[in-house]
């Protein structure tokens, strides 16, 4: 029973890493467009005990002679920074990644760590999985 269980949550782990990692590879082949800022900042967010600081963006695009708006900062979720002057920093994007099948899609910050971890966990989880099944 309890085989099974840890079988099922570990094949899951498997589905999401493995469609998160297409995804960011899909958005390798996104067109890259230049940016015009409306709004930057920066909120401070409270974690426990410490502070977080979270980017925050409103920023126009042209593409194919049609401009967007839109406020994604990342694709996949926000990224919350440690540092005051790395978030600061991070907000001086000059460029978007854009959806070509939907240009009203795109963000600004790629997270360069996130496919490495993504990797990690899908190989780990399908050595367990692939053990599990021989038992």
């Amino acid at each position: 029973m309890i085989y099974t269980l840890l079988f099922c949550i570990l094949i899951a782990v498997s589905l999401i890493s493995l469609c998160l990692i297409v995804i960011q590879i899909w958005t390798i082949f996104w067109k890259m467009v230049p940016i015009e800022i409306i709004q930057a900042e920066v909120h401070e967010v409270q974690i426990q005990s410490r502070k977080r600081y979270k980017p925050s963006i409103r920023y126009t695009y042209l593409l194919d002679g049609k401009q967007y708006e839109s406020v994604r900062w990342s694709l996949l979720g926000s990224r919350l920074f440690s540092d005051l002057n790395t978030a600061e920093k991070a907000l001086n994007p000059l460029h978007a990644w854009v959806c070509p099948s939907a240009p009203s899609i795109s963000f600004v910050y790629s997270e360069k760590r996130l496919l490495p971890s993504l990797i990690i966990s899908l190989v780990i989880s399908s050595a367990i999985i692939v053990v599990m099944a021989n038992l």
